[in-house]
């Protein structure tokens, strides 16, 4: 039985009310209730609601025509009739442009004109009625297209099929292209892609809008300036002329999904071609549709659960059924799942492997209001899960390595001035958050407590620092002692780095504190076994000086004892040798490194040795031009002093008539990847065609000699003077040349 219509019918003549009222309502499906004033109408319908308004127009204190405005600007649509005697133009035209559904003039048969009027009635209803269902209708179609995965959008044809300007644009359409529904809205396809005409869907929007049958275009690449990706597209027309594309974005994922069936349900035409499993199940649990993309995540055809409804219940995971049992029962009764519903599970594919499936569903309705059934979309999350599977394990290793490295994590709340600790962080300082009262401590207190107090200043210093940085990518680190709640001293490195706020400052910190009590231990032990090293090789070096000086006093003491002038000079070239070997191990009593020697100072002492040992200062001028960040280790530092004791010995004794005035240089500097050794005089000079290599004495053999050892080369030029080049390799600490 259809419901009965409430009519509320104005008017300022109290009989026309009451014959009005026996009128309308003489066949039962109109209640009427009657008022004499506009003003008395507008308060009750604040109080009852009606579905229809019947008014006079002429009526004091407030006409028909305003009492029409004030229903519209404080009720509604309800539908509302003029009922008047008053048949003028104007006052039709005023009804019209104010909302009034319709105008029926008094006067007539009784009969005949309340027959209209219940006719009206009927007639506004209906319209409101079909009004509210097409809303809801458009409500639970807009609802649909924009929670599907697949993009939708609907075009009408302009300039005779030329071209098609946007009528609708779906939320998943809007992520694909970067672009929102209301930019695209009354705007051609053209104009918004420009590429569609060299991408080729544009004539495929031709031939469906001129022929009405449906086409798919392939995966096909589209690119213009703004945006590029694949497209796989299936285009058709509705009925009222529009036409609409069901696309997808195959960019990151190039494959075709199941084949599009045509359908006379929008719902089914476009869904069919999303990636995910999409199924509808009816008020009687029966399988409505199954989305072709069902097989390819559990193994099984659709028409398999269309035959068989218990089928998803036996492919669930056994450790998940009872929740996803939970789960459907919880949804069988409709009033209780007018929302969406979601859910994590797994299934069984057909080949044995476990998916795990995001599951959404929504309940669903007809056109008239009534439930449908629901909509799921499944969609297959199994890499995903996979990720996330992996990210904990990676999670559980990574603290396993921080444990085994007495690694623990913190954060600094600069507002509040709290850290914010965890178990494991505890646990490094010998107490628990029990003890503690909670994992947020001040950092006043956590200063008191658990730093050691002399590395307390320092600490403050660097917190200092951290706080007032303004680099995002500041990082720093600092080693100080803390105190255990056992009263064990243990030392830590804590590195730590900002997080900067919206305006540029520091808002919170985060660190992470290591024991390094092991390595400072060892790193104290080597120091302390380095500085006995240390004491130990000065002591060699100075008994193996002492021992060469008094092995040189030897050889001066016979020399003076020697009445042989050759005597006399092999032993003073001896004497000579050994004094270079001598000064090196001095220099290297005096230097705190042994492993290296200064090549500046030794050689400055050699060469005034040898100048005081042939008592030359009288006439002749040395020069040492040796750059003071030269060094050259042990073994290549005695050899090249041996090679400068006895060019220079020899310059002394034969490149000067004696008395004669003269300058002698050595020279040592940096020289390609190597080294370069010159000594030169302004002498005499080699005799014409003498090849000083070949000399037969022993100091040059022994020059040749350690020139070999050195891998060097020896180079001899004689004019004005001699001068004596050797480049070497070997045995250079510092000072390369580049």
């Amino acid at each position: 039985m259809a419901a009965v219509i409430r009519v509320l019918y104005v008017d300022d003549e109290p009989a026309l009310l009451e014959l009005c009222k026996m009128f309308l309502e003489e066949s039962g499906e109109l209640s009427v209730e009657t008022i004499d004033s506009a003003s008395a109408a507008l308060v009750l319908l604040k109080k009852e609601p009606f579905d229809v308004i019947v008014s006079d127009y002429l009526m004091p204190g407030m006409d028909g025509i305003r009492f029409l405005a004030e229903v519209r600007a404080h009720v509604g649509n309800i539908p509302f009739i003029l009922f008047t005697g008053k048949g003028r133009e104007e006052i039709v035209i005023k009804a019209i442009e104010n909302g009034a559904d319709f105008y029926l003039q008094k006067g007539g048969h009784p009969a005949a004109q309340f027959a209209e009027l219940v006719q009206k009635i009927r007639a506004a209803v209906e319209r409101r009625n079909s009004d509210n269902a097409l809303k809801k209708s458009e409500n639970r179609y807009r609802s649909l297209v924009d929670t599907m995965h697949d993009c939708v959008a609907v075009y009408q044809a302009v300039a005779d099929g030329d071209d098609f300007v946007f009528l609708d644009f779906n939320h998943a359409a809007e992520i694909a292209e970067n672009i929102t529904r209301q930019e695209v809205i009354g705007r051609r396809v053209t104009e918004v892609f420009p590429g569609v005409p060299d991408f080729g869907i544009l004539e495929v929007f031709r031939r469906v809008w001129r022929t009405g049958t449906p086409e798919s275009f392939p995966a096909s690449l589209y690119k213009d300036n703004r945006i590029s990706g694949w497209r796989d597209n299936f285009v058709y027309k509705l009925p009222s002329g529009e036409i609409v594309a069901g696309y997808r974005d195959e960019t990151l994922k190039m494959q075709a999904e199941a084949a599009l069936r045509e359908s006379e349900v929008r719902f089914r035409t476009m869904i069919d071609w999303t990636s995910d499993w999409e199924y509808w199940i009816g008020p009687n649990k029966e399988f409505i549709y199954v989305s072709p993309s069902v097989e390819r995540i559990t193994g099984y055809a659709p028409g398999e659960f269309s035959a068989d409804p218990e089928l998803i219940q036996r492919i669930v995971h056994p450790d998940d059924r009872a929740r996803w049992e939970e789960h459907t029962s919880h949804h069988a009764v409709a009033e209780q799942t007018d929302h969406s519903s979601e859910m994590e599970f797994r299934i069984i594919h057909r080949n044995g492997s476990p998916r795990w499936i995001g599951h959404t569903c929504r309940a669903i309705y007809n056109a008239d209001g009534t439930w449908a059934g629901r909509r799921i979309s499944n969609q297959d999350i199994t890499g995903r899960k996979e990720a996330e599977e992996a990210l904990l394990q990676n999670r559980l290793q990574l603290a396993t390595a921080m444990d085994l490295a007495s690694i623990v994590n913190w954060e600094f709340e600069v507002g509040t001035g709290d850290f914010t600790f965890d178990d494991r962080f505890y646990a490094l300082y010998g107490t628990t958050a029990e003890r503690e009262g909670g994992y947020r401590m001040s950092a006043e207190t956590y200063a008191r407590e658990f730093v050691f107090p002399d590395d307390i200043p320092g600490v403050g210093d660097e917190i200092r620092k951290l706080l007032e940085t303004t680099d995002p990518l500041y990082r720093s680190q600092m080693e100080h002692r803390i105190i255990r709640r056992d009263g064990e001293i243990r030392w830590i490195i804590a590195r730590y780095a900002p997080v900067m706020g919206a305006d540029g400052h520091v808002i919170k910190t985060f660190g992470a504190n290591q024991d390094i009590t092991e390595r400072k231990q060892a790193e104290a032990a080597l120091r302390d076994s380095l500085a006995e090293k240390e004491v130990l090789l000065k002591e060699i070096h100075h008994r193996v000086k002492n021992n060469l000086q008094i092995v040189s006093g030897l050889m001066y003491l016979q020399s003076k004892l020697a009445k042989d002038p050759q005597t006399k000079d092999i032993l003073s070239a001896c004497r000579n040798r050994i004094t270079s070997m001598a000064l090196l191990h001095e220099n290297l009593f005096q230097v705190s490194n042994f492993s290296s020697v200064s090549m500046s100072p030794y050689i400055n002492n050699l060469v005034k040795y040898l100048a005081d040992s042939y008592d030359t200062a009288k006439y002749l001028t040395f020069e040492v031009n040796i750059p003071g960040e030269i060094n050259l280790d042990i073994d290549t530092g005695i050899a090249i002093g041996m090679i400068v004791t006895e060019l220079v010995t020899n310059s002394i004794k034969y490149a000067f008539t004696p008395g004669e005035a003269g300058t002698l240089e050595v020279a040592l500097h940096p020289s390609g990847e190597g080294m370069l050794l010159t000594v030169r005089d302004n002498g005499k000079g080699l005799p014409k065609g003498y090849d000083l290599t070949l000399s037969p004495g022993l100091g040059m053999k022994l020059v040749t000699n350690l020139v070999g050892q050195v891998h060097g080369t020896m180079d001899v030029k004689s004019g004005k003077g001699t001068a004596i080049s050797i480049t070497f390799t070997s045995g250079i600490v510092t000072g390369k040349g580049h």
